[in-house]
């Protein structure tokens, strides 16, 4: 199905998650990373720009980031932030790790960057999804459901059939699911 240049998505009053370097502390604590003594250089591909690259220390409590950062009127500034590390215990035993953003002390899975590095709120991000309009947010629903089904994305083809051991229940609720979807994307689609 082809879809009208102009109409795939509307502009975007924000910039977007998926557009910037991140920090995840989930991967920085898998491969090591916030072990105390622990330091290294992160690189990032950004999409096509130049890429990006962090230098880190790991300390007890914090996480010392050194980068340089494009500020305003192209300048650039060498960057020494500190992101604080918190702890919380979980239910069944073990303990997770947060980042506490330096701007509003929550915490947070992922800090993006630029000058500084800040949450998503902080930084005033949106997810690509929140840029979309209404048949553009159903048709990447219901292939979400197609591909969780095995199927065509193609939301022509015919419905997918159930996969291999998936519970008739669920696959029923999917099937509805998916389908509303594709009904309300093909509605808006009539509009244009």
């Amino acid at each position: 199905m082809q879809f009208p240049a102009d109409q795939t998505q509307t502009e975007a009053p924000r910039d977007i998650c998926e557009r910037q370097i991140r920090l995840d502390v989930n991967f920085l604590r898998q491969q090591g990373c916030l072990n105390l003594g622990c330091k290294g250089q992160l690189t990032w591909g950004a999409g096509g720009r130049h890429p990006a690259s962090v230098s880190f220390f790991a300390f007890p409590d914090f996480l010392r980031l050194n980068f340089a950062a494009k500020g305003a009127g192209d300048d650039w500034h060498l960057v020494e932030e500190n992101i604080p590390l918190v702890r919380s215990q979980q239910p069944f035993g073990g303990v997770r790790m947060w980042f506490a953003c330096p701007g509003c002390q929550s915490r947070r899975t992922y800090l993006y960057g630029g000058l500084l590095f800040r949450c998503r709120n902080c930084k005033n991000l949106a997810y690509a999804s929140q840029n979309e309009n209404k048949m553009f947010r159903a048709l990447t629903q219901a292939q979400n459901i197609r591909r969780i089904l095995n199927g065509s994305l193609d939301i022509e083809q015919p419905f997918p059939d159930r996969p291999k051991h998936m519970h008739w229940s669920t696959y029923f609720r999917l099937c509805q699911r998916g389908q509303r979807y594709e009904q309300i994307a093909l509605s808006e689609l009539a509009k244009i």
